[in-house]
């Protein structure tokens, strides 16, 4: 233990994925040492497992998180008011819509399918200074100039019209990994819109890390997955 302890002095670890099972694991330690009698500081409660990988493992992938949305902002409305903020271009198919997002480099672009339309549209940052207006001026540059950043508070709430309230809303707001089966709620389903975005780079995330900040609500996928039940750590014997 003391060996692995010194080895990883040097590095910065960074928490990827977890978030809110460790800050569990945190508060129940301190509930469990508040009622504890006496506390030596080697329960099992002060240890919490942990998977460690390199950020440079090339093995290591960040998958994108698409969103979805039942809110009912008419789709002419929403075009008009993308207009001065981004500019729109048509796509004819999923396939070709997801290549353009791809291909785009140096501006956050953004995808969007509508229950109104057979088309698809590519919507890329025309006006950068008004985009980042709208976005909450307390965050880092890292954190505003992320596409999922701009997906929730732009795209979201200030195009579509979904209130903060709703954003938690799983009835108005819903994630998938897969964009086929976003675009089927929106053409078959209850969705009237979705928003298909790319993946983020683990350089950006390790920025807004380093801006002392976390990621936008459901913008990391990170794959592969650890099993769970794999380990277990027992917390009484």
């Amino acid at each position: 233990m003391e060996a692995v302890g010194s080895a990883l002095e040097p590095e910065t670890l960074y928490v990827a994925d977890g978030h809110h099972r460790y800050e569990t694991a945190l508060a129940y330690r301190d509930e469990r040492r508040a009622a504890a009698s006496a506390w030596r500081g080697d329960e099992p409660e002060n240890f919490v497992l942990v998977a460690l990988a390199s950020a440079a493992d090339p093995g290591l992938l960040v998958l994108p998180i698409h969103r979805v949305t039942a809110a009912g902002v008419p789709l002419s409305e929403a075009l008009n008011r993308l207009t001065g903020l981004f500019a729109v271009e048509k796509q004819p198919s999923l396939e070709a819509l997801e290549a353009r997002l791809s291909a785009v480099r140096g501006t956050p672009v953004l995808g969007l399918a509508s229950a109104e339309s057979a088309d698809f549209y590519l919507l890329s940052v025309s006006d950068g200074k008004a985009v980042d207006g709208l976005l909450p001026q307390a965050r880092s540059h890292a954190w505003r100039n992320l596409d999922y950043a701009i997906a929730n508070h732009v795209i979201l709430q200030h195009i579509l019209g979904v209130e903060e309230s709703q954003m938690s809303d799983y009835g108005t707001l819903w994630f998938t990994e897969d964009a086929a089966e976003a675009v089927r709620d929106v053409r078959s389903g209850p969705a009237r819109y979705a928003l298909l975005l790319n993946p983020v780079p683990i350089t950006r995330v390790l920025d807004v890390a380093d801006a002392g900040e976390r990621m936008p609500q459901k913008s990391t996928f990170f794959y592969p997955k650890v099993p769970t039940g794999l380990v277990f750590n027992p917390l009484e014997n």
